[in-house]
């Protein structure tokens, strides 16, 4: 995406304006709005063309695993429940005026009955499996992860399933659920991960980064799952071609072999 200066305005319930100008800086102020389950969020900003105004919604949603993001209380929400739209219902407006084109995003809450107990139980789930793991190597650790979800979770072909809830729990969910639940699940075992958005065999998808031994590597849980032998855990750049990233991956230098 080329590089341009937002001017961002942002209203969550009271006529307060705060601006941002850059995805992240929005990104952390509208984390936090959400994760207070504030009933109306409301953001405006000036953009070029239309399809900048797409891309930066992208951005903001979906590369919410950055050294800022990690720390935002929504962080923990959208891992549990597989992203914003799971909370809020999200409609969009392009206005023209004096030569310029402006983007609106309108966030409404959803109604989600007993969502703190849901994230209690996810969260007691994970660490009951991963400190098993614990005392293990962070490649034993980031391969006994990854054959637990790969073993225990199956895809969910009605697509209504999209989180780490889902995925630990339910033990079925889309992509997301995948790779929201594998980030989950490596940084509760130290091993930094990040959720990647993109494209691949032939529609949207998502998968996952995860650094060992100061190299980032992809995985995708989704495509090896109930497999006996792999072809996504930690690939370089070379070996998933098969993969197109839109978002995720940004200040992450990606090794360009498989690990070894």
């Amino acid at each position: 995406m080329r590089k341009v200066i937002l001017i961002l305005t942002i209203f969550v319930f009271s006529s307060v304006s705060v601006f941002a100008v850059s995805p992240t800086d929005a990104q952390n102020k509208l984390f936090g709005g959400a994760a207070k389950y504030q009933s109306h969020i409301e953001y405006t900003y000036p953009v070029k063309k239309r399809i900048e105004g797409l891309d930066f919604l992208g951005e903001v949603w979906n590369n919410d695993h950055s050294k800022e993001a990690v720390k935002s209380p929504y962080t923990r929400v959208r891992r549990g429940f597989g992203g914003i739209a799971d909370l809020y219902s999200l409609t969009t407006k392009f206005k023209e005026q004096d030569g310029k084109i402006y983007y609106t995003i309108y966030l409404d809450k959803r109604n989600e009955p007993f969502l703190e107990k849901k994230l209690k139980k996810r969260d007691a789930e994970v660490k009951k499996i991963v400190n098993k793991y614990k005392k293990k190597s962070k490649y034993k650790r980031t391969k006994a992860i990854y054959t637990w979800i790969t073993r225990n979770v199956k895809y969910d072909n009605s697509l209504t399933r999209r989180s780490s809830y889902n995925a630990i729990i339910d033990k079925r969910a889309t992509c997301a659920g995948y790779a929201h639940l594998m980030c989950l699940m490596c940084e509760e075992a130290g091993i930094p991960a990040r959720y990647v958005d993109g494209t691949a065999g032939g529609g949207g998808h998502a998968w996952v980064i995860v650094k060992v031994k100061g190299k980032w590597y992809y995985c995708d849980p989704t495509w090896d799952a109930g497999k006996k032998k792999w072809k996504y855990f930690l690939r370089g750049s070379k070996d998933f071609k098969k993969h197109k990233v839109q978002s995720g991956t940004k200040g992450h230098k990606i090794a360009k072999k498989k690990y070894k």
